[in-house]
């Protein structure tokens, strides 16, 4: 911590650190000093990311309740009950996108794991697609073509 009692100047010297090395992953020019800075701290074993307070963990054991109420990790955003949830749900999917496309972000390989062991879908609308492309087939069975009304109701 920041305000750490005992020795408040190694709390800012730490929040300096991060903030350099946040700076380089950002894309930002850094002198070659910082970089062999980051290069001793990644010896030593040093924490980047510091997650505060547990919230991670703490929305994560939401998510599993509702997945074992609703069978799914699939929190609709329009759930006034669960609209904190489905926040959280769409922004770890946000921070997995972006770091599948390089930028930094939050997201870890533990929480990756974690998410994945819930049965998190990570891309909605191809998961859901596949799902309607089934749909279509039950539609055809049932009624002989594809000539679905666009009211058309849930399969029965």
């Amino acid at each position: 911590p920041q305000k750490y009692g005992p020795n408040r100047q190694l709390g800012r010297w730490v929040t300096n650190q991060r903030q350099a090395y946040k700076h380089m992953l950002d894309g930002e020019k850094i002198s070659s000093a910082i970089k062999e800075r980051i290069c001793l701290l990644n010896e030593i074993g040093f924490v980047w990311v510091v997650e505060t307070s547990g919230k991670w963990y703490d929305m994560f054991e939401e998510l599993k309740k509702y997945k074992e109420t609703h069978g799914n990790c699939a929190v609709p955003v329009k759930c006034p009950s669960h609209k904190h949830l489905a926040l959280w749900v769409q922004k770890q999917r946000r921070q997995y996108r972006e770091m599948k496309e390089g930028r930094p972000t939050q997201m870890t390989a533990k929480h990756i794991d974690l998410l994945n062991g819930l049965g998190f879908v990570w891309k909605v609308y191809e998961d859901n697609w596949h799902e309607m492309l089934d749909d279509l087939r039950k539609y055809k069975e049932r009624h002989g073509d594809y000539l679905v009304p666009q009211k058309y109701g849930p399969n029965p």
